[in-house]
């Protein structure tokens, strides 16, 4: 679960003790519309790759689900001191993109959005930090799985705040290479690129992953735990591979995104701390009173890839816990099996001189796209 969509559920209160004749007893908060419709707002300008992302959604009550809607038809824009003005696209699912954001040195930038009902949101102006190169993204096993660290270091001792997001990508196989398909109801023998047998899966974590070298002798961080893999994970199977991204940040975007981290994770037991209002820089320039969530932020950015081989675990992590799946093989004859393969993908043919069955087995057990990945090879991937 996101942390915005954690960051919802915590709008409501958590908890009410009440001390009745020596006891204790947990109070379940009524539903309420009160904090519904609320923006919430994502944005970040990366001079790195002259590129801004958006992403616009919106509040909803506890009762109503889990899922965040998106702010469709909205005009994003970025805006500078400098009087330039830089329009996003709109994506999927709410996300608002440009990859050709210019930006000036010394210039400062704010967010601008019109949302669909015609209010107008505009975020503080923001100067532009740039990060200090990673010095390496490292991993480490244990019993337990393997844990992806992060190290850094300023020099100029300037940075002090830091925040990192990451997306991974995996290789996987389904249980069973097919070697033909149904085409117009007829078998037809595969060719490699047809083939749905290995696939690779990317995944972008929103975990608020953070931390401060204010207090340090010196402006490093070391070993900061940004992942981990449990053992006998998918990810693990074949081949894994972890972007990491640092971001520099200041103080105040430092205390919003620690304040978040704060409500949204440690809510749940009689001592956690209650929610709180975590607003950010962004506002309704018609109606301050009005919450708005989210923070705009942007700046230099550093990436690192790294690739972890199973072949290059230890011993006690080569092991892979497949899905419990029903991965049943039947066998058809060819002369019934465009009626009798119904849902069914073909694996094999067999019989000479001319082939008279075919091997079957379900979809998720033959096509590896159905777990959520792709048949492409990513560019990157050795």
């Amino acid at each position: 679960m996101s942390a915005f969509k954690r960051f919802i559920k915590s709008l409501y209160p958590a908890l009410v003790m009440i001390v009745a004749g020596g006891c204790l007893e947990s109070y379940q908060p009524p539903s309420s519309n009160q904090d519904v419709g609320f923006l919430v707002v994502d944005g970040f300008l990366n001079t790195s790759k002259n590129s801004a992302t958006v992403k616009l959604s919106r509040t909803i009550g506890l009762s109503i689900g889990k899922s965040l809607p998106e702010e469709l038809n909205a005009i994003v824009s970025i805006e500078s001191d400098g009087g330039d003005t830089f329009t996003l696209t709109e994506g999927e699912h709410g996300n608002y993109v440009s990859d050709h954001v210019i930006a000036v040195e010394g210039n400062k930038y704010r967010l601008h959005i019109t949302a669909k009902d015609g209010k107008e949101y505009f975020s503080k102006y923001i100067s532009l930090k740039s990060s200090p190169s990673f010095d390496n993204v490292i991993w480490k096993a244990k019993p337990e799985g393997v844990t992806i660290y992060v190290n850094a270091h300023d020099d100029t001792n300037q940075t002090h705040y830091y925040k990192w997001i990451y997306e991974e990508t995996w290789e996987y196989t389904s249980t069973y290479l097919s070697f033909w398909k149904m085409e117009n109801g007829v078998p037809t023998y595969r060719k490699p690129e047809d083939y749905v047998y290995t696939c690779w899966k990317t995944a972008r974590e929103d975990q608020i992953l953070i931390t401060s070298t204010l207090r340090l002798n010196s402006d490093v961080v070391s070993d900061f735990p940004i992942a981990m893999i449990p053992a006998g994970s998918q990810k693990l199977s074949h081949r894994y591979s972890i972007l990491a991204e640092q971001r520099a940040l200041d103080e105040e975007a430092y205390n919003y995104w620690q304040l978040l981290e704060k409500t949204t994770e440690n809510l749940g037991g009689l001592f956690d701390p209650l929610p709180s209002q975590v607003t950010g820089n962004i506002y309704n320039e018609s109606d301050l009173t009005e919450p708005v969530l989210g923070y705009f932020s942007g700046g230099n950015v550093d990436e690192k890839r790294i690739f972890i081989a199973f072949s290059e675990l230890p011993n006690d992590l080569k092991f892979y816990i497949a899905p419990q799946l029903n991965c049943v093989m039947d066998v058809l004859a060819a002369g019934t099996i465009s009626s009798t393969i119904g849902s069914k993908v073909l694996i094999d043919g067999s019989g000479q001189p001319m082939i008279t069955q075919y091997t079957v087995s379900s979809s998720e057990c033959v096509d590896c796209r159905v777990m959520g990945g792709v048949t492409i090879k990513p560019d990157f991937w050795p």
